[in-house]
C-alpha cells in the first residue's frame, strides 16, 4: 500500500527511510581505503548533522593520511559538546599516547570550549613529546590569548625540541606582537629548527625589534636557519638590511642566494644591481630565476629575456613574479608576451593585466578594452583598473558604457560602475 503524502510530497516515514539509507552509505564511504572519499563523507556527514556520527567520525581519526584527519576533525567540530565529551576522555586517560596525540589534534576545531582542557593536558607531568606537541598546535587553532603564558614557557623552556618548535610556530597566533621577546630570545635555541621557526614567525610578525638579532643569524651555522633569517628581514623591510643581505649573497646555499636577490630586489637595493647581476649564471635555476625577477624590479634590462622565459614555466609563482618584473621594468616590447598568458588564475590575472597597465602605450590600452569582455568578472574589473591607471582616453565611452549599463555583472550590483567611475576620474585627471 502507498504511504499517504506530506504537503511536501514525501510521507515523514519514508523521509526517514531514505535519510537512514544515506547515513548508512556515507559509513561506508567513511571507511573507504580512498582518501578523497572519506573526506568527501566526513563534509556530507557534517552536513546530514546525524549525532550517530560522531563515533564513526573519531574512529576515522585514526588514517595515515593528514588531509583526511584534519577533515573529520572538522567535521567533528561542528557536532560541537557532543562530540566535544566524547574526545575529552580520550585525550585525559586513553592508555595509547596514540590516541591521546588524535585527540588533542581534534580538539582544536572546539576553539574556547577545548582551552581550559588543553592546558591542563599541556601541564601533565611525563606525557610524551608527540602529544604535547599536538596540544600545542590545538592551543593554536584556539588562538586563545590564555594560552599565551603557558606556550612562552614551552617555547624557552620544554625539553623537547619538537615541542619548542611547535610554539615557535604558533605563539603569535595567541599572543600576538606579545610573542616577539620570546620568539627573540628562541632564535638562540640550542636546535636548529626552533631558530628556523622562530626567525619566521618573527618576520611574520615583521617585528622590527628582531632587526639586529635576525641579521647575527646570517652567520649561523646552518643553511636553513641564514635563509630563513634573509626571508624574515625582507619581511620586516628596514632598509639597514641591504649591506648585510649582500654579504650573504654568494652563500654557499642556493636558498640563500636566491632569497638574497629577492629580498635586494623588494628593498630596491639599486646598489646590489651588479652584483645580482652575477647570479644569471649559477648553477641553481631557482637562484637564475630570482636575480632576473631582482634585477627586473631594479630596472636592470637583463632581466628581460629571464622573465620573458619565465611567462611560460609551468609554475604559477614564476609566471606571476615574471609578469610582476617585467611591469616594473617596463619595456613595451614585452607587451605582446604578456598578451599571450592564460588569464583563468586570479592573481596571475591581477598581475599580468597591472603589467600591461605599466607599459603604456596604445597597444597596451586596446588590449586592456578588449579584456572588458571577458568571460571573468575578476579579470573584467583589474582591466578597469588598469585603463585607469593607463589613463587611456580612449577607454572613456568603454567605461561610460559600464557607468549607463552595469546591470550586476560584476561581483555584485553597482561595482561595476564603482569602478569605472574610479577609472574615469584619473583619466581626466579629477
Amino acid at each position: 500500500m502507498r504511504l499517504p503524502l506530506s504537503p511536501e510530497g514525501d510521507s515523514p516515514r519514508l523521509t526517514k527511510i531514505m535519510e537512514s539509507t544515506q547515513f548508512e552509505q556515507l559509513l561506508t564511504a567513511l571507511a573507504s581505503q580512498d582518501s578523497p572519499t572519506r573526506i568527501q563523507a566526513a563534509v556530507d556527514l557534517e552536513e546530514l548533522g546525524d549525532p550517530k556520527a560522531i563515533d564513526p567520525l573519531i574512529q576515522a581519526l585514526d588514517h595515515a593520511d593528514s588531509n583526511v584527519r584534519s577533515w573529520v576533525g572538522s567535521a567533528l567540530g561542528e557536532f560541537g559538546e557532543p562530540a566535544f565529551k566524547k574526545l575529552l576522555p580520550l585525550l585525559k586517560h586513553h592508555e595509547s599516547s596514540h590516541w591521546r596525540k588524535l585527540a588533542a589534534a581534534a580538539l582544536g576545531e572546539f576553539k574556547e570550549l577545548a582551552v581550559e582542557p588543553l592546558l591542563d593536558a599541556l601541564a601533565v607531568k611525563n606525557e610524551v613529546s608527540e602529544v604535547r606537541r599536538e596540544v600545542v598546535y590545538s592551543l593554536g587553532e584556539t588562538e586563545d590569548a590564555r594560552a599565551a603564558a603557558p606556550l612562552t614557557n614551552i617555547l624557552l623552556n620544554d625539553p623537547s625540541s619538537e615541542v619548542r618548535n611547535a610554539s615557535a610556530l604558533i605563539l603569535y597566533k595567541v599572543a600576538g606582537n606579545g610573542a616577539v621577546a620570546s620568539l627573540i630570545k628562541a632564535l638562540a635555541d640550542p636546535a636548529k629548527e626552533v631558530r628556523e621557526t622562530a626567525a619566521r614567525s618573527l618576520g611574520d610578525l615583521q617585528a622590527k625589534e628582531a632587526f639586529e638579532p635576525l641579521v647575527k643569524l646570517l652567520d649561523d651555522e646552518v643553511d636553513e636557519v641564514r635563509s630563513t633569517a634573509v626571508f624574515s628581514l625582507m619581511a620586516i623591510g628596514d632598509r639597514r638590511a641591504v649591506e648585510p643581505i649582500l654579504e650573504v649573497l654568494n652563500d654557499k646555499y642556493a636558498e640563500t642566494r636566491s632569497n638574497a636577490a629577492w629580498a635586494l630586489g623588494e628593498l630596491k637595493a639599486k646598489q646590489a644591481i651588479e652584483p645580482i647581476s652575477n647570479l644569471l649564471d649559477d648553477s641553481d635555476e631557482r637562484v637564475r630565476f630570482w636575480a632576473g625577477w631582482a634585477l627586473g624590479m631594479l630596472g636592470d634590462n637583463r632581466a628581460y629575456q629571464p622573465m620573458l622565459e619565465g611567462l611560460t614555466s609551468l609554475k604559477n609563482w614564476q609566471v606571476y613574479r615574471s609578469a610582476q618584473s617585467l611591469g616594473e621594468l617596463g619595456n613595451r616590447e614585452a607587451l605582446p608576451f604578456l598578451m599571450r598568458v592564460e588569464l583563468r588564475r586570479p592573481n596571475i590575472a591581477r598581475m599580468v593585466i597591472g603589467a600591461v597597465g605599466k607599459l603604456d602605450g596604445e597597444k597596451a590600452g586596446n588590449y586592456l578594452i578588449t579584456l572588458l569582455e571577458n568571460a571573468n568578472a575578476s579579470v573584467r574589473a583589474e582591466a578597469i583598473h588598469a585603463l585607469g591607471k593607463l589613463r587611456y582616453k580612449p577607454g572613456l565611452p568603454f567605461l561610460q558604457g559600464i557607468m549607463e549599463n552595469d546591470d550586476g555583472q560584476f561581483w555584485h550590483e553597482g561595482r561595476g560602475r564603482e569602478l569605472a567611475r574610479e577609472a574615469i576620474n584619473l583619466i581626466e585627471g579629477l
